[in-house]
C-alpha cells in the first residue's frame, strides 16, 4: 500500500471521533439566556473554552499576525449573534443592529457598513470556521481582556436574544453544493470519496489522502511528472512501485471509463487489505486514484467505483460542483512548520528538508532556513547585523566575494534587516545569498536564503514574494522556546580550550568556536570544521606502516596529475622537534571548490603525527591562515 499504513492511521480515528463528538454536543448550557452578561475565557492553543465558567471544548484557538482567530460557533453561542452564508464564503453576522460581514479568505472587513482591513483572513481549519475575536466582539460592545501573565482572554458582554435547549447554530458548510472534488493547479477531478474526509495533504497538493474514523476505508489521489509516454507495463510497473512489501496483485488489466483508459491493479496485503488502483498518463503526468479497504473480500471496494470511473484528468474552472483543494496558487504553494510556528509561500518545485531538525527548504539551485535563538541582554538588531557583516568579510578572501549590502525589510511581525552578498568557491559560479535578522519580543530569528546569481532580477522578486509571506507565531514561540543561546555569533573567536590525549601524550588548543566531529582524544583520529577550514590528526601507533617524506612526496609530486599542484614543502618546527611540512592545492574538485591541504609529519616515541589543514580557496584569508597556523603551532607532547 502506498504512502502509509493502515496501522499508521491510529491517529486519524482520534481526529474524526473528536470532531464528530463535538458536532453534536448541544452546548447550551454554557451559554447565556437573552439580555444576560455573557463571559468568554480563552488562551490561544488550548482547545477548552470556558463561557459562563462552564468548559466547553472547540478547534483551539491561534493566533495570527497578532490577531486571535476562534471558531465561528463561539460567536454565535455566546452573543446569540445571527449568521447568515452568501455564495459560500461570505458571513454577515447580525447582533441586534450591528453587523460585521467577513469573507473566508480575505483580509476585508465591513462592521456596521464601515470598511477595514483584517491581519488574518478567516479560514477552515479542520472543518471548523476561524474567524477574528477581537474585531467581533468589539463591534458588538464587549469588552476584551488579556492577562499579561498567562496570556488568558476574557471577553464580557452581552447575548442578544436566548439559546433554547438543544438548538443548533447556523453552521458555515464550506462544501455546500460540492459535489466533485479536483485540483486546478494539477488539473484533475472525480466524485467526493463518500463517508470520508481529507486528513491530510502533501505540501504542494501533489498528494491528498481521504479517510473514515473507523481506519477502514481511505482514497489517496497521487501524481508526478512524467514526459516521456510510458508503455502499459511500464504504467503498471510505476503503480506497482508503490506497494507495500507484502502486497500482492489479484487483478491486472486495461479498464475504459468514458473515452479514458486507465490501467487497473487491485492488490491484497497479506493482513487483509485490499487496494484497486487507477493509472492514466495525460499533460505529462501520471495521476494514479488508490482505494483501500479493511474488508473480507475485494468485493468491498465495490462501493467506491463510481468515484473511481469519475476521476478525470482535467479541471473546469467553471464548474461550481468542484471543490477545489489546489495549494498552488500562481505557482506558490503555502508551506507551515508548526513546530517552528512558520508560514511560508514557495515556489511549487521547492520541497523542505525532512530530515533536517530545523526549517530547511531546497529546490535545484536555492535554500531557505530559519533558526531561533535568545536576543543576549544588551544586544540589538543592528549591532547583530554589523557583526555577522565584520565576520563575513574576515571569511571571504577578496576575490570570491563582491556586492555586499545591509538594507531593511517590512516582514509581517516586524521591521528586519537583510546582509545581502554574492559568493564564489571557483570564481566560475556565483551564488546570491541573503541573511535576514529579525528580532521579536526577545528571541532572534535569521533566515539564510542561497540561490544561484543566474537571472539575478528574476530571483529576486521571488526573495520578496517569499518573505512577504512569511508569517511567524511569535506568540507560539514565546510559549514553547525558553533560552535560546546562540551557538556562533557571540563566542569570541579568540578563545581558545586546551585538548589533551593521555594516550597518545599530546596536547593542542583549537578555537572554541570550531564544531567538532571527531573528538575522541583517545581514538586515533580528531576532527573539527569550522569557517577556517577542516582540522584533523591522525596517529600512526607504527611509524614503519608510514614512510612519512617518501610517501608523501610519491603521492603530491606527481604534476601530471590535473588540477593538483604542490606549492611548498620541507621541514618545520612542531613540539620542538623537525616536521616534515607538505602543500598541495587541489585546483579541480568534483564539487567544483578548489582546497589547500597542508600536512605536517612528527614523529615521537615510534609513533607518526600527521596534523591535516584544509581550507578553500575561497576562505583563504590571511585571518584564516593565521588561526590554522596557530592551531598547529599550538600543538605539544606531554
Amino acid at each position: 500500500m502506498p504512502l502509509l499504513t493502515f496501522k499508521q492511521f491510529g491517529f486519524i480515528k482520534t481526529i474524526m471521533c473528536v470532531f464528530l463528538v463535538f458536532a453534536m454536543l448541544p452546548l447550551h448550557s454554557a451559554y447565556a439566556q437573552e439580555g444576560t452578561k455573557t463571559e468568554i475565557k480563552l488562551t490561544p492553543g488550548n482547545p477548552i473554552v470556558h463561557i459562563n465558567g462552564e468548559p466547553v471544548e472547540v478547534e483551539p484557538p491561534y493566533l495570527e499576525s497578532g490577531t486571535t482567530m476562534v471558531p465561528l460557533k463561539i460567536i454565535t453561542k455566546a452573543f446569540g449573534a445571527k449568521l447568515k452564508l452568501e455564495k459560500n464564503k461570505i458571513i454577515t453576522l447580525t447582533y441586534g443592529s450591528k453587523t460585521v460581514v467577513v469573507t473566508i479568505g480575505s483580509k476585508a472587513v465591513k462592521v456596521n457598513g464601515k470598511g477595514m482591513a483584517l491581519t488574518a483572513a478567516p479560514k477552515i481549519v479542520n472543518n471548523v470556521t476561524m474567524v477574528p475575536l477581537r474585531v467581533i466582539s468589539q463591534a458588538f460592545g464587549a469588552k476584551l481582556n488579556i492577562s499579561a501573565q498567562t496570556k488568558e482572554i476574557t471577553i464580557e458582554g452581552t447575548n442578544a436574544e436566548q439559546t433554547p435547549v438543544g438548538k443548533v447554530t447556523e453552521q458555515i458548510n464550506p462544501d455546500e453544493g460540492k459535489t466533485k472534488v479536483g485540483d486546478s493547479y494539477y488539473g484533475w477531478t472525480m466524485k467526493y470519496p463518500a463517508g470520508l474526509a481529507m486528513v491530510s495533504q502533501s505540501d504542494s497538493g501533489d498528494w491528498v489522502r481521504w479517510a473514515d474514523a473507523t481506519e477502514d476505508a481511505m482514497v489517496i489521489v497521487t501524481l508526478r511528472d512524467e514526459p516521456n509516454e510510458l508503455t502499459r507495463e511500464e504504467l503498471r510497473g510505476k503503480i506497482e512501485e508503490l506497494y507495500e512489501s507484502n502486497e500482492y496483485t489479484i487483478e491486472k488489466r486495461s479498464v475504459t471509463t468514458g473515452n479514458l483508459t486507465f490501467e487497473k491493479l487491485v492488490s491484497r496485503t497479506r493482513d487483509g487489505l485490499y487496494f484497486e488502483y487507477r493509472g492514466i498518463q495525460s499533460n505529462e503526468k501520471l495521476y494514479i486514484v488508490i482505494v483501500g479497504v479493511n474488508a473480507d473480500s475485494k468485493a468491498g471496494l465495490n462501493k467506491y467505483q463510481d468515484m473511481l470511473d469519475s476521476f478525470t484528468p482535467t479541471f473546469a474552472k467553471s464548474d461550481q460542483s468542484i471543490k477545489d483543494i489546489a495549494k498552488v496558487i500562481e505557482g506558490y504553494m503555502t508551506v507551515v512548520d508548526p513546530d517552528y510556528g512558520l508560514t511560508v509561500s514557495l515556489p511549487v518545485n521547492w520541497h523542505r528538508d525532512k530530515e533536517s531538525a530545523t526549517p530547511e527548504f531546497v529546490s535545484e539551485d536555492g535554500y531557505l532556513a530559519l533558526s531561533i535563538s535568545s536576543l543576549a541582554a544588551g544586544d540589538t538588531a543592528d549591532q547583530w547585523l554589523e557583526r555577522s557583516k565584520k565576520q563575513l568579510e574576515q571569511d571571504f578572501a577578496a576575490d570570491y566575494i563582491r556586492n555586499i549590502e545591509t538594507k531593511k525589510i517590512q516582514m509581517k511581525d516586524g521591521v528586519a534587516h537583510i546582509l545581502k552578498h554574492e559568493h564564489t568557491w571557483n570564481q566560475k559560479t556565483w551564488v546570491t545569498e541573503y541573511t535576514v535578522y529579525l528580532v521579536v519580543d526577545g528571541f532572534r530569528y535569521q533566515f539564510e536564503m542561497i540561490y544561484n546569481s543566474e537571472n539575478a532580477n528574476e530571483k529576486e522578486r521571488m526573495f520578496y514574494t517569499i518573505f512577504s509571506s512569511i508569517d511567524l507565531d511569535t506568540e507560539y514561540i514565546k510559549r514553547h522556546f525558553d533560552e535560546m543561546e546562540d551557538e556562533f555569533d557571540l563566542i569570541d573567536r579568540d578563545t581558545r580550550v586546551t585538548k589533551t590525549s593521555r594516550k597518545y601524550g599530546f596536547s593542542i588548543s583549537l578555537p572554541a568556536y570550531w564544531h567538532s566531529i571527531k573528538n575522541d582524544f583517545e581514538a586515533g583520529e580528531i576532527l573539527y570544521a569550522s569557517a577556517s577550514g577542516v582540522f584533523w590528526i591522525d596517529i600512526y601507533e607504527d611509524k614503519s606502516q608510514y614512510t612519512i617524506q617518501s610517501r608523501l612526496k610519491e603521492a603530491f609530486s606527481n604534476q601530471s596529475e590535473e588540477g593538483m599542484e604542490v606549492v611548498g614543502s620541507g621541514t618545520e618546527q612542531i613540539a620542538g622537534r623537525s616536521a616534515d611540512v607538505i602543500t598541495v592545492d587541489f585546483n579541480k574538485t568534483e564539487d567544483e571548490k578548489p582546497y589547500r591541504l597542508t600536512m605536517y609529519i612528527v614523529e615521537n616515541s615510534g609513533q607518526a603525527y600527521v596534523l591535516s589543514t584544509v581550507q578553500y580557496q575561497a576562505t583563504l584569508t590571511e585571518s584564516n591562515k593565521q588561526i590554522m597556523e596557530e592551531t598547529v603551532k599550538s600543538f605539544t607532547f606531554n
